[in-house]
């Protein structure tokens, strides 16, 4: 099922024009019309706000990617043109109450939609005493959240939604208690408190770069026997200290040109950003396998990741230590 996707900087020519951020549509294979479009706005503009409407955002728009199929088997006089979904988020300010007093404190507010049959809009409002419904191991809050679309869209349908039947969709939708794509967390990682807003996104070198930066090194060490193989322990190890030699040298004459404080400082930044990585991997490790049917994937993928973490944290360890002879 694609997802198509675009930022709005201007009005969008819908039923409701006015400035519209985020925008993006789901297209399902049985519907020639694209729906819904999902939207999220909030009267906070800093950039901590900007995060949590962003994930809450992306959150509904990954759970409406898999319930589209669902609803549609569901209702038989859904709109005939795409439903604008939109996201109101108040009281943003609570959202970076970081107070584990205040987390752990029971929901004492839910979300609700307002629908609009005749412009085909679903409004949701999130009010900020929900945040604590992100806070608990169930998925209770985006299950919450998605069935307040589901509400919405019945009644733009004008099908009559019983409790069990809407029960049902949702059991249809949510595989199990634990998937889920937005987490509200109390972390002890000094790394993660001092960071920035927004999720984690280490600057990974691509594999293609670091082949085309070989390029020219076997002249630089010298041709090989003219057999094209190299036998014998002693004689390997001595053509591979070569080749570690000319890399070295390399990467010196490339450290040359630059500042060693800029070098090093960047070279930090790095490495918390591959902590801060790590350290997102391993709390939502539990909801990325509940949202997959074969464990298999995830855990190679995360292996991958792993050894991608590793190798950019040791390579810029190395970087700091060259940075200081090498740089002026």
């Amino acid at each position: 099922m694609p997802v198509y996707g675009r930022l709005v900087a201007k009005n969008w020519p819908g039923p409701r024009a006015r400035p519209r951020p985020q925008v993006v549509c789901v297209r399902t294979q049985s519907t020639p019309a694209t729906w819904p479009q999902i939207a999220a706005k909030a009267k906070n503009t800093d950039s901590e706000s900007r995060s949590v409407i962003f994930q809450l955002w992306d959150c509904l728009l990954n759970w409406m990617e898999r319930a589209a199929p669902v609803i549609e088997k569901s209702f038989a006089n859904l709109p005939p043109t795409s439903v604008w979904i939109e996201i109101d988020v108040t009281g943003l300010e609570k959202w970076s109450d970081h107070a584990e007093a205040n987390l752990v404190r029971p929901t004492s507010a839910s979300p609700y939609s307002v629908a609009d049959a005749s412009q085909r809009t679903v409004i949701i409002t999130i009010p900020p005493d929900f945040r604590n419904a992100f806070h608990v191991p169930e998925n209770r809050a985006e299950r919450t959240l998605v069935g307040c679309a589901v509400t919405a869209i019945a009644e733009l349908a004008g099908a009559e939604l019983s409790e069990n039947d809407r029960v049902g969709i949702l059991s249809a939708i949510f595989p199990n208690n634990e998937a889920r794509f937005f987490h509200v967390v109390r972390t002890e990682n000094l790394t993660q408190m001092v960071a920035g807003t927004g999720l984690p996104a280490p600057d990974f070198v691509p594999e293609e770069d670091c082949a085309q930066s070989l390029i020219g090194l076997a002249e630089e060490v010298g041709a090989a026997p003219a057999g094209g193989k190299i036998q014998g322990e002693a004689e390997c190890l001595q053509y591979l200290q070569k080749v570690a030699d000319k890399l070295w040298q390399r990467i010196e004459k490339g450290l040359a040109q630059f500042n060693r404080q800029a070098v090093v400082t960047s070279c930090f930044h790095a490495l918390a950003e591959l902590e801060r990585d790590a350290e997102h991997w391993n709390m939502t490790a539990r909801a990325l396998l509940a949202l997959q049917k074969d464990e298999t994937e995830v855990l190679q993928r995360a292996e991958e990741r792993r050894g991608k973490r590793d190798a950019a944290s040791l390579t810029n360890r190395l970087l700091i230590e060259t940075a200081m002879y090498a740089c002026p």
